[in-house]
């Protein structure tokens, strides 16, 4: 190999982003091959198929970013870079096996977790810190930590991401304030289950709850979504101007495709009033239902709108 000394040896931010990005493709043409044989087995799985990708991805980058492939995934070889420790020397596959944990697991567990009833609420405090802590130190660090360009992934490691022709150069230790803020960041996660908890400690947060456990029990349904909004529009001054309207979206994953059953659509309508009486002060209940899956690298989704006025239910 030629090296290359005009090359610095850090790899700038831009060239690994479009080199995940190509990476991302690839991965998620595969995806799309896997669900054209396995849509009905992702289906059934529901939230938990998002691993299937997790796992492929981690297959993918622990393997390729390994000394196995020159520490160069097919977007890594394209864009002229790869993964290094710092004596320049690619890394085991192990290593390489953990980087790809510490970067894709806070994106895996961009799911619905919560228990159906709210119970085992504490296991949200680990997932929060991981989902919170990880996915914003990842970005921060990919941004601000221009000394060494190394994301959460690569410090936990002892990783960089240079140029593969260029030569090693001296690099200056990470700039301590981003190591504290990062500590921040997973303060922040752990902590914000129980902030959320409490700012939403109400009768109507209790009913949501109550309802999202109660139609997490019907046939058919692998997963729940609710919350209230309220949406703001303008009307013709000869209207009355300014006006909002008050909902409760209900968002419905189903393992048959029921998505153009209005009836269908009405009963769980029906059933949020049995379980969330102040529906009833709300202009709308919107339900929206979801049949599909997400392998976390590739989703396919066919959806069904539907609003019901809850005082004609």
């Amino acid at each position: 190999m030629t090296q290359q000394p005009d090359l610095p040896w850090i790899s700038g931010f831009w060239r690994r982003i479009v080199a995940l990005i190509v990476d991302s493709i690839l991965l998620a043409l595969g995806g799309f091959a896997l669900g054209v044989v396995l849509e009905s087995v992702f289906i059934q799985m529901g939230s938990w198929s998002v691993f299937i990708g997790f796992f492929l991805s981690l297959g993918y980058f622990g393997v390729m970013n390994s000394r196995y492939a020159e520490g160069q995934t097919l977007g890594k070889r394209l864009l002229g870079i790869r993964v290094v420790d710092g004596n320049n020397q690619t890394i085991s596959l192990g290593r390489s096996l953990l980087r790809y944990c510490v970067y894709g697991i806070p994106i895996a567990l961009q799911v619905d977790f919560l228990p159906a009833d709210g119970s085992d609420f504490w296991l949200l405090y680990p997932i929060g810190a991981l989902l919170i802590g990880g996915s914003f130190s990842i970005l921060y660090l990919y941004v601000f930590n221009r000394r060494t360009r190394q994301s959460l992934h690569d410090l936990v490691v002892g990783t960089y991401v240079v140029y593969a022709d260029a030569q090693q150069e001296e690099v200056r230790e990470v700039w301590k304030p981003h190591l504290v803020i990062v500590a921040l960041l997973f303060i922040i996660g752990f902590i914000s289950p129980r902030a959320i908890f409490i700012v939403f400690s109400s009768g109507e947060f209790e009913q949501m709850l109550a309802t999202r456990a109660a139609l997490m029990q019907e046939p058919g349904v692998n997963k729940v979504g609710i919350m209230d909004s309220s949406t703001s529009y303008y009307a013709e001054p000869s209207d009355q101007g300014n006006t909002s309207q008050k909902s409760v979206d209900l968002a419905v994953y189903i393992d048959s495709n029921r998505v153009d059953d209005m009836e269908y659509a009405r009963e769980l309508a029906e059933k949020v009033l049995v379980h969330y009486p102040d529906a009833m002060d709300k202009d709308v209940i919107s339900v929206d239902l979801y049949y599909g899956y997400d392998i976390g690298i590739w989703s396919s989704w066919d959806v069904g709108s539907y609003e019901f006025n809850p005082s004609g239910l």
